[in-house]
């Protein structure tokens, strides 16, 4: 059982990381995988102490807060799109295409009045970069924060009660 966990782990370790070289979102990965990272969260609970159930819990309420808020400034830039262009949004979700799609979109025209609120449009975009970033970081922050907060915890607890057997034992 260990030997399929530590397999399972490093088949969800490749995952992530095709993921990250191929710029794909993780909501689609544990859409597609859900199965596996269920069983995923069952090796945890079995394996380790009930705290991870806390720790898992945790993942995935700031994972969907993150791509909420991904998708609402998402959404205020359709918006800004509509209004700026008068025409309906086109540009793809994936927001790591997004430089060679503006970079495109501001070349093929030689309006200049059109190019300027292009140039604008760049910018404003460039800026929801900015924010998921800045959104991911700090939601990472508040997990990593929590999760060796408690891993902290356990550990005094349990070095508390291994000193104190040792005490009994060898005293």
């Amino acid at each position: 059982l260990i030997l399929i966990y530590c397999l399972f782990k490093f088949l969800l370790f490749i995952l992530t990381c095709f993921m990250h070289i191929f710029y794909l979102d993780l909501f689609y990965m544990y859409y597609l995988f859900y199965i596996p990272y269920l069983l995923y969260i069952c090796i945890h609970i079995v394996f380790f102490k009930p705290f991870y159930i806390f720790i898992i819990l945790l993942k995935i309420i700031l994972l969907y807060i993150y791509f909420i808020l991904n998708y609402f400034i998402l959404f205020i830039f359709k918006l800004l799109y509509i209004i700026y262009f008068k025409q309906p949004f086109s540009l793809p979700l994936n927001c790591y295409y997004y430089k060679i799609y503006l970079y495109c979109l501001f070349f093929n025209s030689y309006d200049f009045i059109i190019i300027y609120f292009r140039f604008f449009y760049i910018l404003f975009y460039t800026f929801y970069i900015y924010i998921l970033f800045i959104l991911k970081l700090f939601i990472f922050f508040i997990y990593f924060c929590c999760y060796y907060f408690i891993i902290f915890y356990y550990f005094i607890i349990y070095s508390s009660i291994i000193h104190f057997f040792i005490y009994i034992f060898f005293h």
